[in-house]
């Protein structure tokens, strides 16, 4: 056995799992509890958030469903995950720590105010010696930048690369010890110790925590603190790579070799140095409303952050790097006082809520056969929230999974329709079949109403709020759609009848002219998410929707952008995916405008200032909705084209602001000249945006969130340059 191999069977003999007795296993993770609110790190009496994440590796568990035994049960599964370990302040101190051990969860909710200064330390503690088959920075790792994995046999399962599987650095699975974070929604700078997720946290165990922790808190009490952190980031490197060589690690010498020399390289050109030891200070505040555009200000709303290392992100946010950030203002106000509630002492219950799966790997380095990995809410397994009945709560959720389709179907399920399913699966598939491959299509759900289970009043997407009319127009629905990377806030009305109901993702819509699309589910407990139990007559809870008098008024600055306000300027980029998805080599490939991420190239500039209008296409099939995410600046949706329900391009209603939006898959069609790189003959489906740059320049990037999509390719590097200059002629 040579040591590749060896580390392999040595890492694999690791991650074990253990088996319990259903429904409920004996394990750390809790399973059917009521949902409990993730630990919080708020802003000070100061307007100031202060905390820190620390990266580490821990071994914790999760529930995982077992299709292949009789009878199917619920697992209890542990696996050693990089986590996030949040803290109260710039502090270490186990007191002060807000986030659980032993349990697979997400990181500590952040709660600041629009308005507020944010100043957040990341360390990475990850000890490298438990992950061999990863590299430390993405070069030189036994000769392979990718990560890896080997089957039983001894064959190499990933990369496996060759002609025909270009499975080629950086656009593949790497560095999955290195972390950044990135706050998702925000509007603030992308460049220096703003949203900057161009910088990778190397992972540093032997950092001394305390004497940089003591140097940071000090630097963010000094006006201008940039050369002093980069100067003791740069010495703190060479200390790593002087340690790496005294312990004749030659291949994490070179590592930080390469390391060294491309910081030397970027200050040499006036650039941030991409590469930090074991830390990094991040430090913006959130954006008041400017009162005239075409500045904006910070949305507030339900945001969130995550790890958003190229090649890692997807592994990384199935270890549960990822939690919510809630920014408050007026929004929040007016939703806390409905039923005569105040923001001090609301009458309507608030619940925040993140969708995660764990795992240790993403499915092509290591794949689970006959296991499914269940959505968990705040860390918790199929957990029960308690209404009143005709009780109204407000809901925040942000779907942190990543789905092999891009946007499900979130409704309720009567308890009797949902054990009808699980006693009878095959009324999960349909009786039509997918023309391309004769299989089953989803059948859609059971019917239900609005007197059986719990409707949803959505007042927010993506953390931007809807104005009174697109609330009232779309009040106390069945289902709201939620694709990875949004996020869905709704006022939640249980019915007036008690009971149990169980929310499920549904698959997504099968339009008529879909050849081929999204399996059909074979268990209902695979989609299970959470119950509502409503019980007793409400006392003093909430149970009224706003009038138009309490509903919040949306920011001037988010006012709709006409078609005349871009004046003409107009893009379109193409997302595409070759080869379609499997687990099998040649794997897919995923590409925008025909090519995957290049580094050191920018495909799109614009101008700071400036308004544009995108057409975003999708040339995939089987149904694959990629869900485009741009940083920095909201977007608004103008127009949408799905050729599998359509026969023309709708315009909504009511534009909505977004920041993800799942642009609809292609279907086939033999009479259409656009001809994908297969050959086949396709209608792309689309979506129009309108987007205002403004107020910040630098550079950032726009991506698929099924971030294993982006992971291997599916992103562009991006630019916004000030056209103010100092050069005149005359």
């Amino acid at each position: 056995m040579n040591k590749r191999n060896g580390i392999l069977f040595l890492v694999l003999a690791l991650l074990c799992v253990s088996a319990a007795a259903q429904p409920a296993p004996t394990c750390s993770t809790v399973m059917g509890q009521e949902l409990t609110a993730p630990g919080e790190i708020p802003s000070g009496s100061d307007h100031v958030l202060r905390g820190v994440i620390d990266v580490r590796e821990e071994n914790r568990t999760f529930i995982d469903y077992r299709t292949t035994t009789t009878p199917t049960t619920y697992t209890c599964t542990k696996r050693l995950l990089r986590a996030y370990h949040g803290y109260r302040g710039f502090s270490l101190d186990p007191k002060d720590r807000v986030t659980p051990t032993g349990i697979a969860t997400g990181g500590p909710t952040l709660r600041a105010a629009v308005g507020d200064k944010v100043e957040v330390i990341l360390f990475n503690h990850i000890d490298i010696t438990q992950f061999s088959l990863t590299s430390a920075t993405g070069h030189g790792f036994f000769g392979e930048d990718c990560d890896t994995s080997i089957t039983t046999t001894g064959a190499q399962k990933y990369p496996n690369r060759s002609a025909t599987n270009p499975e080629d650095f950086p656009n593949c699975f790497h560095a999955s010890n290195t972390a950044n974070l990135h706050y998702h929604g925000t509007h603030v700078s992308p460049d220096g110790f703003g949203d900057n997720v161009l910088v990778s946290v190397l992972p540093n165990r032997n950092l001394d925590t305390a004497a940089t922790l003591k140097f940071l808190t000090d630097s963010y009490s000094q006006p201008n603190p940039t050369a002093s952190v980069q100067a003791a980031a740069a010495a703190s490197l060479d200390a790593m790579r002087k340690t790496a060589n005294d312990q004749k690690n030659a291949v994490l010498t070179k590592q930080l070799d390469g390391v060294i020399g491309a910081n030397n390289e970027a200050k040499k050109h006036g650039l941030w140095p991409q590469y930090w030891p074991g830390w990094y200070p991040t430090s913006f505040t959130l954006p008041v409303d400017p009162g005239k555009l075409p500045s904006m200000g910070q949305s507030p709303g339900t945001q969130w952050y995550h790890s958003h290392q190229h090649g890692s992100t997807s592994a990384q946010l199935l270890s549960g790097m990822s939690g919510l950030f809630i920014i408050t203002g007026d929004y929040d106000d007016k939703i806390l006082r409905l039923g005569g509630g105040t923001p001090a002492k609301p009458k309507i219950k608030e619940k925040v809520m993140i969708f995660q799966k764990f795992s240790d790997q993403v499915n092509l380095v290591n794949s689970r056969p006959g296991i499914t990995t269940l959505i968990e809410v705040n860390g918790q397994a199929l957990p029960k929230v308690t209404m009143k009945k005709g009780e109204v709560q407000w809901w925040r959720m942000a779907n942190a999974t990543i789905s092999q389709h891009g946007e499900e179907r979130f409704l309720f399920l009567t308890k009797a329709a949902y054990q009808d399913l699980v006693d009878h699966p095959e009324k999960l598939k349909s009786a039509t079949k997918y023309p391309g491959n004769g299989r089953a299509e989803p059948a859609e759900p059971p019917t239900r109403s609005a007197s059986e289970v719990p409707t949803f009043s959505e007042t927010a997407n993506d953390g931007v709020q809807f104005t009174w009319d697109q609330f009232d127009a779309g009040k106390e629905q069945l289902q709201f759609l939620l694709a990875p990377g949004s996020r869905v806030d709704a006022l939640v009305k249980a019915p007036a009848t008690e009971g149990e109901m169980v929310l499920v993702a549904w698959t997504p819509l099968i339009g008529p002219k879909v050849s081929t699309g999204p399996p059909a589910v074979t268990d209902v407990r695979n989609i299970a998410i959470l119950t509502v139990v409503v019980s007793g007559n409400p006392a003093d809870e909430n149970t009224t929707l706003p009038a138009q008098a309490a509903f919040p008024v949306r920011p001037g600055f988010l006012a709709d952008i006409s078609a005349a306000d871009t004046n003409e300027r107009h893009r379109a980029l193409t997302f595409s995916m070759e080869n379609g998805p499997g687990g099998r080599a040649p794997f897919a490939q995923f590409k925008i405008d025909g090519k995957k991420f290049q580094e050191g190239t920018l495909d799109q500039i614009m101008l700071l200032g400036q308004t544009e209008e995108w057409t975003l296409y999708n040339t995939s099939l089987v149904g694959v909705m990629h869900p485009f995410h741009i940083h920095v600046n909201p977007f608004q949706v103008v127009e949408t084209y799905d050729p599998s329900t359509m026969s023309a391009p709708q315009a909504p209603k009511f534009p909505l602001w977004r920041d993800t939006i799942p642009i609809p898959a292609a279907i086939l069609d033999p009479a259409s000249p656009i001809v994908d790189a297969q050959g086949n003959h396709i209608v792309p489906g689309h979506v129009k945006i309108r987007s205002r740059f403004v107020d910040f320049p630098g550079t950032f990037v726009l991506h698929c969130h099924i971030l294993g999509h982006e992971d291997r390719g599916m992103m562009q590097l991006i630019q916004i340059i000030d056209n103010h200059t100092s050069v005149k002629h005359h």
